[in-house]
């Protein structure tokens, strides 16, 4: 049986031995500093106190803190997760704690959103914008590799295999996963006098320098264009050129198939080919626009048709008057009356009518 643990830790101390462990796994991936950016909101928003103090309750005060302050249901969702690794790795130590995180009361539903990718003249406009030859290589190689930010700040001149036949390089992912992206014809190599391919001030860039790059080139000509988008741009435009999609899978480094089937429901040929096949001759058959404004002929014609409708009526009372019209003959004036009167719309489907004459 388990013991509980003797020493009652606070919050931050088993957050350190927590991320602390993490780094120790998996020294090379930055998951480490996501669970530590994630824990330390936690930690501010309930304090420094013993884990086992936590309740669901207070996950349902941080949830609503963090919507109130804007944060998107995924990034709630994500720290939510962290919480949970890390009760994860202290239950072992103690019987009598319980993770406060309930996956049906916490997890909130995120939009399902479809990528976004930067349209070709957008593109055009923001490269044009640029006039540094190691800029021009880092988003480059996010635009026609599909590199992920913490890849381009990782990669390394030792990664890059550009003498062989086919050209390619060793791309650090997630959960130090490495996988080969070939180098097409526009990408290019940066120039450093270290072991990192892209420096700043002979040290390796930084992810918020890139950002920062990223944001103020695109600032020049009005074109919102950030890291991961480049590489949704990647994607989708091999896509629309016939790449297989689990070529794209394993070219974007995607553990699982569906993370790159949304490209797929972002961008099918054949279901816009099926669409616009059966809509052409769904319009063919009726069409459909606003009604022709009447014209100057069309009102004459009208006003016309209105002094005629008068004179057949005055044409049909006059015989009424009359003492000697019989009874079936004044029926048969009444029922032309009636079919005058009730000719509003389509007068010219009237038959014609004689008035009736009068021995």
């Amino acid at each position: 049986m388990r013991i509980a643990h003797p020493n009652i830790l606070h919050y931050r101390t088993e957050i350190d031995r927590f991320v602390n462990w993490v780094r120790m796994r998996s020294p090379e991936a930055h998951t480490w500093q996501d669970y530590c950016c994630d824990l330390r909101f936690f930690l501010e928003a309930v304090g420094d106190r013993p884990p086992n103090t936590i309740t669901f309750q207070d996950i349902d005060r941080f949830i609503l803190a963090q919507s109130e302050k804007g944060f998107k249901p995924a990034t709630i969702n994500r720290r939510l997760a962290s919480i949970a690794a890390l009760y994860a790795f202290l239950m072992p130590e103690d019987d009598e704690l319980a993770c406060p995180v309930f996956p049906r009361r916490h997890h909130l539903r995120e939009p399902q959103r479809l990528p976004r990718p930067v349209q070709e003249d957008a593109l055009r406009e923001f490269f044009a914008m640029i006039d540094n030859v190691r800029d021009l290589a880092m988003f480059t190689l996010m635009l026609r590799c599909g590199l992920r930010i913490s890849e381009i700040a990782k990669l390394e001149l030792s990664d890059l295999y550009l003498e062989e036949e086919t050209p390619r390089m060793l791309a650090r992912g997630k959960g130090s996963r490495q996988r080969v992206a070939y180098l097409s014809d526009q990408a290019v190599r940066g120039e450093g006098s270290s072991d990192h391919v892209f420096l700043y001030r002979h040290a390796p860039l930084s992810k918020d320098l890139i950002r920062s790059r990223l944001k103020t080139i695109g600032t020049r000509n009005g074109v919102r264009v950030y890291p991961h988008r480049l590489r949704h741009t990647c994607a989708s435009q091999l896509l629309k050129a016939g790449c297989r999609i689990t070529s794209i899978q394993a070219f974007l480094g995607h553990k699982r198939l569906n993370t790159t089937m949304i490209y797929a429901r972002a961008y099918d040929q054949t279901v816009a080919d099926d669409y616009f096949a059966a809509m052409s001759r769904v319009e063919e058959r009726m069409e459909i626009g606003l009604a022709p404004k009447p014209t100057e002929d069309t009102n004459q014609e009208y006003e016309v048709v209105k002094d005629l409708k008068k004179t057949q009526i005055v044409t049909w009372l006059e015989p009424l008057a009359l003492p000697e019209l019989c009874h079936e003959e004044r029926l048969e004036i009444v029922e032309h009356l009636k079919y005058a009167l009730s000719l509003t719309l389509n007068r010219q489907h009237a038959p014609p009518v004689t008035p009736v004459a009068v021995a």
